[in-house]
């Protein structure tokens, strides 16, 4: 259940890994994104999903999986 919602509502991984203000930011930015247009909302929701997923593996060095 916690990883569809983490799919599904942008910012939420954000604030999941304790970034509060990064996940409103997301979703607010992924929310004017699809109200400009579905095709640029699908497209910074997937890029808020990966920035949620390996933000940190990637600040850190660490291989991502």
């Amino acid at each position: 259940m916690l990883a569809l919602v983490l799919s599904i509502v942008p910012g939420v991984g954000q604030i999941y890994r304790g970034k509060p203000l990064r996940g409103i930011l997301w979703f607010f930015g992924v929310s004017l994104a699809y109200g400009a247009g579905p095709p640029l909302g699908i497209l910074i929701h997937l890029i808020c999903a990966a920035n949620a997923a390996f933000s940190d593996a990637l600040r850190e060095g660490m291989p991502v999986r």
